[in-house]
């Protein structure tokens, strides 16, 4: 299995390609044999100290689940979902990038379980400041593949005001890999974005107009208008430290 997992994370795409087969069919012909075995020994493989055998890992994660039938994957479903929560948040950005892909394949199976489980862990990891980096990673991969079911989940956490530095951060950051994905969010996004640029704290402020612009820039044509509005309704708004922000 460790030279399985090391061909996973090959730098031939070919020969990841013909592993990644052949663990496939492996589970899809002996399914509930040969999970209880392999699920375990993929997720240990995610504490070797060679980030190239913990992208591995990785990938050989998503090919069982996806060879796999839902019914037989409830068993681990624990296991995997906190392994693939590690990898989320692993320093490595090849492992994290993996990792995304993984949480995609789990979310076909596992649905708002893997969102529930998985994201409220990476929203608290952003309150630490030795965790808060690598959990935006893991943040922005699962966004990248499952945006429009997650980012309902992330937004209201990093809005809550009063709107940190690192969560004003956060949002620039999030807004250039979900893009257009925006669109139907700026009521969500822009007006505390718009008090931050107000706030007392020069570092909020710098980082909250950052991403505002972030935002403004990513939208495609059709969150013109909604944009539009947003802004509009901050500069009719009574707050002074809206209408600041908006003149």
């Amino acid at each position: 299995m460790d030279t399985l997992i090391a061909s996973l994370a090959s730098s031939s795409s070919e020969r990841r390609q013909v592993v990644g087969r052949s663990l496939g069919e492996l589970v899809r012909k002996l399914g509930e044999r040969v999970l209880p075995l392999i699920i375990p020994i993929l997720s240990k493989g995610l504490s070797d100290p060679d980030s190239g055998r913990r992208q591995g890992v990785c990938v050989g994660l998503s090919e069982v689940m996806a060879s796999a039938g839902k019914s037989q994957l409830l068993s681990f479903m624990n296991d995997l979902i906190l392994t693939i929560q590690t990898a989320l948040c692993d320093s490595e950005p090849e492992v994290c990038e993996s990792a995304g892909v993984a949480f995609s394949t789990l979310y076909k199976s596992a649905g708002l379980q893997a969102i529930d489980e998985i994201v409220p862990t990476l929203l608290h990891a952003l309150e630490d400041d030795k965790t808060s980096d690598t959990a935006l990673d893991g943040l922005k991969q699962i966004l990248s593949v499952r945006t429009s079911a997650v980012l309902p989940h992330i937004l209201p956490k990093l809005v809550h005001l009063p709107l940190s530095a690192f969560n004003a951060h956060a949002l620039g950051a999030l807004a250039e890999v979900v893009g257009p994905g925006l669109n139907f969010h700026f009521g969500t996004v822009l007006p505390h974005l718009l008090l931050a640029m107000d706030d007392d704290d020069k570092e909020v402020q710098t980082l909250a107009a950052e991403a505002a612009e972030t935002v403004v820039l990513v939208i495609d044509g059709e969150g013109v208008e909604s944009l539009m509005s947003e802004l509009l309704k901050g500069v009719s708004d009574s707050e002074a430290a809206i209408i600041r922000s908006c003149a």
